[in-house]
């Protein structure tokens, strides 16, 4: 039997998603919040491009980093029913199965047509939901509006209020990029190299080392877009390894 086909996007060309792609997508990125690998702003754009690309590898489809973005916002839709029945009169959680119980007095007196698949039966995919959006959603930017792009700011909130935010962010921005040596690399320059498909742990090291050799070079290779990385990758490692 197929897999069923949960959504079909539309913000950045049309996107079919099974439940085993959905599963696929929440499972990678949550290994990457694992990882260390989100900021308090979301994930960076490399790893999207790095999800899709494993999406793609994996079940022969052409999704883009855009398309991943806009599908885990349909999850985190989820996530804030799933925080917001949570709350209702009489809810209990059973942490075992990941599930919200309501006994028939409660169940029969909440308007549940529209919350069925997350009431009295495990709910799909919790553990990676919770790890992809708990922290974040509890306090933050992800918890006055679960629609907003995410690690946006609530359009809602004063644009004074916005505009100190932005400009203290800069500044504090400014200040450390002053401050650092002209050899510092970028924390994350090991794990992007590691998202890079078909090549083996000894490429990965030969490659880091390069760049720490390099620190230049390894600036201008991180503020490239995931297609020039790779790039960059292969030609190196193609030259240092004939035949791969």
């Amino acid at each position: 039997m197929e897999d069923a086909v949960e959504e079909v996007g539309a913000t950045s060309g049309h996107a079919t998603w099974t439940s085993a792609m959905s599963a696929f997508m929440l499972s990678h990125l949550a290994d990457l919040v694992a990882s260390g690998l989100k900021t308090s702003k979301g994930f960076k754009k490399h790893f999207y491009n790095g999800c899709a690309r494993a999406i793609n590898e994996k079940f022969n489809t052409i999704h883009t980093d855009d398309q991943v973005k806009n599908h885990l916002k349909t999850w985190q839709k989820k996530w804030a029913k799933i925080i917001k029945l949570k709350k209702l009169s009489g809810a209990l959680f059973d942490e075992d199965n990941c599930m919200i119980t309501l006994d028939d007095e409660h169940y029969n007196g909440h308007d549940h047509k529209s919350d069925v698949e997350f009431l009295n039966k495990p709910i799909l995919h919790y553990k990676e939901m919770e790890a992809i959006f708990g922290n974040s959603m509890a306090t933050g930017n992800f918890a006055k509006d679960s629609s907003a792009a995410l690690g946006r700011e609530d359009e809602a909130d004063s644009q004074d209020e916005e505009e100190v935010t932005v400009n203290g962010e800069n500044i504090a921005e400014a200040i450390k990029s002053a401050a650092k040596p002209e050899n510092e690399l970028p924390d994350d320059l090991f794990q992007i190299l590691n998202t890079f498909p078909g090549f083996n742990s000894v490429h990965v090291s030969t490659y880091h080392l390069h760049l720490c050799s390099n620190p230049t070079i390894a600036r201008s290779f991180y503020n490239l877009p995931y297609e020039n990385q790779l790039h960059w990758f292969s030609m190196f490692i193609s030259d240092k390894f004939p035949g791969v």
